[in-house]
């Protein structure tokens, strides 16, 4: 009956405590009277309401009972049983507040289980509210709880595992950097004028590329992902004579920051940029023993399917601006003045008897429901844009829509047209991206192509691929990227075949030219061992600009008992995101200490970042504070469900990472972090002087044992509900504090030139501090 959207609360995990060990626990629901909140531009809704009430207003305004459920270690609760249930009528003015069809004539309830430090725990979360056999609502008061506990579901969660060493702790290492996907050559000039090896006295034998170069990191813990710096198979032309010559060179393949995927819900593929870094790196080794390297394979034997085109693809995207200057996404080109933009896409050879397909997706700011229109080919369609409510800032600022458009292509120059309907002077729309997938012909003009063929996937089946072409070229299946192979080529009058595997959908590269434009020298790199180090109390992730102060703190910790470690996030990033920025390369090096951990306790305490950050990951805007990255959310367009956060690092289970949006999101922390958002080294020595002086006997007084909670009144009241949650939760656990709420409601709002003004509430916040 229920589905939750997002939640505007903030988890209150008290324990349900009584004398009886996991049987039946009262509970009293102490119901208060309603509350006003604000959802979609209307602040005056009204919502019934009890002590310690949590909401999905964006579902609907029932208030419902979230508490964790005390049982025994590690137990799975597969029910609860609600007895001795004590109820009250709604009065009729109560019943008008809500809506009888959002209730059943149960009190329904579901059950969650979370891990916290590597212990399952469970929450119930409960609607106390139901429709009787009169057709009244009632509400529950008072009532016993017990829970039923079973063996938990065989999940079979795969666990990453982490090396002993990082590859880069020893030997003489060497990074590059590239900017699209390609078959890539390095020559002699550029290994040593550029890269600085010294190239004519080592064996190109032991030339080794490392790393798995672009694309973003899986967010959940438990999706397989390369650990450390993986080796790749390259080809080292002229190798065997054990000189690196001045004709040698090197070929590899290189994956850049923009993958693809096939999307099975609209039947096309599907493009996917990197949000955190356009570069993607690799790393040089002369000195690792062998290097591996790329082998030819013979084609295999069997009936197969004979292909003669592929499936090809491009996109436009433009991350020019961020509408809320938070969160992931961000848009392109601007309808605003300019309705109409066409784009042009070059398919060449394209298979004129097959359909093709493009994929817009956009958003729209408008105070009425709006609409775009897709023109390609000879068709069109139209896609349409929810409006919002321009008013109110906690609504969501713009609506993103998406569709898809199949159509026949009519030469090799495919335009796509994407015009914005304004249904009114103030709207405004942006284009987010335009993907494109057409059939080509097999046919190798010279160069690079890169080819697939979702058409002849099949399990336990062969594809023949051939080539049509009058040039000599080679193919690469690039599939695997660690671990590529070259096809062997069946030789024809005026074109050249292969034959493979075909259960899998496989990804190939025909060449006989190679990229020396989108590669770049960055240097040596020194060694370092993040896989090495020991357990810790505490991790200190600091910019270099920084590294004073964190050494600094590091001794303050050390004296308090602490073990601490100062790591760079370049160093992270190093040797868990093959160089490239990334949030999960933070977070996946802290489950490392937290892995190996067990349960013996050494679970790291703290995790303190030291640098600020920004929403832009890329430094696009002016002024950037990119010191060490955050995480932002996926939402880009809904001021209350977009964020910046830390927590995000502290996810640290294997069923934990995804984060998603909504009541059913089970993730917890599992170590406490922190940031110093410092942006010059002179604000980073102020703050590391201030936790001197705290420590400073000087300094005791009752103001440590202080806590002052402010909450904002816009939002209806869900900004002082979470104060009252989060001063609740600290009064539970930490019953040495004072603690003082600042609510400005209780504040005489005064109305000037620059907007609404609290003076009497700014006092008494700066008395309390």
């Amino acid at each position: 009956m229920f589905k939750f959207v997002r939640l505007l609360f903030i988890p209150l995990l008290f324990i349900i405590f009584t004398a009886n060990s996991y049987g039946q626990k009262n509970i009293n629901i102490s119901w208060q009277s309603p509350i006003k909140y604000g959802i979609n531009g209307n602040s005056d809704q009204i919502a019934l309401n009890f002590n310690n009430a949590q909401y999905n207003f964006s579902v609907n305004n029932l208030p419902f009972f979230y508490q964790e459920l005390e049982t025994a270690k590690n137990a799975w609760v597969e029910s609860i049983q609600l007895s001795e249930l004590e109820t009250e009528l709604l009065s009729p003015k109560e019943e008008l507040l809500i809506n009888k069809q959002n209730l059943s004539a149960q009190f329904e309830y579901t059950i969650e289980h979370a891990y916290i430090k590597k212990e399952r725990k469970a929450y119930i979360k409960l609607f106390p509210l139901r429709v009787n056999n009169n057709g009244q609502v009632e509400r529950l008061v008072n009532f016993k709880l017990a829970t039923n506990t079973s063996n938990p579901p065989n999940q079979r969660l795969k666990s990453l595992t982490f090396a002993s060493n990082s590859a880069l702790s020893t030997g003489t290492w060497y990074k590059i950097g590239i900017s699209k996907s390609g078959v890539f050559k390095l020559n002699y000039n550029f290994l040593k004028t550029q890269l600085g090896i010294d190239i004519d006295n080592i064996d190109p034998r032991n030339i080794s590329l490392f790393g798995y170069g672009g694309g973003t990191l899986p967010q959940k813990n438990n999706i397989e992902r390369p650990d450390d710096l993986v080796e790749n198979a390259i080809v080292v032309e002229g190798e065997n004579d054990g000189k690196f010559d001045k004709t040698d060179y090197i070929l590899f393949y290189g994956q850049g920051q923009t993958t693809w995927f096939y999307d099975s819900s609209n039947f096309l593929f599907r493009h996917q940029m990197n949000n955190y870094s356009d570069t993607a790196f690799y790393f040089i080794s002369i000195d690792q023993g062998i290097g591996k390297r790329i082998q030819k394979v013979a084609n295999p034997t069997g009936t197969a399917t004979q292909v003669n085109s592929f499936d090809d693809y491009d996109f436009h995207e433009a991350d020019n601006i961020n509408l809320l200057k938070s969160g992931q996404t961000w848009y392109g080109e601007v309808f605003e003045n300019q309705l109409s933009r066409e784009f042009t896409f070059n398919f060449p050879n394209i298979d004129l008897s097959r359909q093709a397909k493009v994929f817009v997706s956009a958003a729209a700011r408008s105070g009425i429901n709006s609409k775009y229109t897709i023109q390609a080919g000879n068709q069109s369609t139209d896609m349409n844009v929810f409006s919002t409510v321009l008013t109110r800032y906690e609504v969501g600022y713009a609506k993103n829509s998406s569709k898809a458009l199949t159509f026949n292509p009519t030469n090799s120059l495919t335009k796509v047209k994407v015009i914005y309907n304004k249904p009114q002077s103030v709207a405004k729309g942006w284009l987010d991206f335009i993907d494109i997938n057409a059939r080509r012909n097999l046919v190798f003009p010279g160069g690079q192509l890169q080819f697939r063929d979702i058409e002849s996937l099949n399990s336990n089946s062969l594809a023949q691929f051939n080539i049509s072409s009058t040039h000599n070229f080679r193919v690469w299946d690039v599939s695997n990227h660690f671990d590529i192979e070259e096809k062997t080529l069946i030789p024809g009058s005026q074109q050249k075949s292969f034959i493979s595997d075909a259960s899998i959908l496989r990804e190939y590269v025909a060449f006989n030219s190679y990229d020396t434009t989108n590669v770049f020298a960055k240097g040596s790199v020194l060694n370092q061992n993040l896989h090495g180090l020991n357990q810790a109390d505490m991790i200190i992730i600091s910019h270099p600009l920084f590294l004073n102060q964190a050494n600094e703190l590091k001794s303050i910790h050390q004296n308090e008992g602490l073990t601490v470690h100062i790591v760079t996030p370049q160093q992270i990033y190093n040797e868990f995101s093959s160089a490239s920025q990334d949030p999960i390369a933070i977070r996946t090096f802290l489950k490392m200490f937290y892995d190996r951990a067990g349960q013996n306790g050494t679970i790291p305490r703290y995790a303190l970042i030291i640098g600020d950050a920004s929403y832009d990951f890329k430094d696009r805007i002016n002024g950037n504070t990119n010191f060490v990255i955050s995480y932002q959310s996926k939402n880009s367009l809904d001021p209350v469900d977009s964020y910046v956060s830390d927590d995000y690092f502290a996810l640290l289970d294997d069923t934990e990472g995804d984060w998603k949006l909504g009541g059913n999101n089970p993730d917890k922390m599992d170590i406490s972090m922190g940031r110093f958002p410092v942006q010059t080294q002179e604000e980073a020595q102020g703050i590391v002087n201030k936790i001197k002086a705290y420590y400073n006997k000087n300094s005791f007084g009752d103001w440590r044992n202080e806590i002052v909670f402010v909450g904002d009144d816009e939002d209806g009241v869900t900004h002082m509900s979470q104060s009252n949650q989060l001063a609740a939760i600290v009064e539970y656990y930490n019953k040495v504090y004072n603690l003082k709420k600042l609510f400005l409601d209780a504040f005489q709002q005064i109305s000037t030139a620059s907007g609404a003004r609290y003076p009497a509430a700014n006092e008494a916040i700066r008395r309390s501090v």
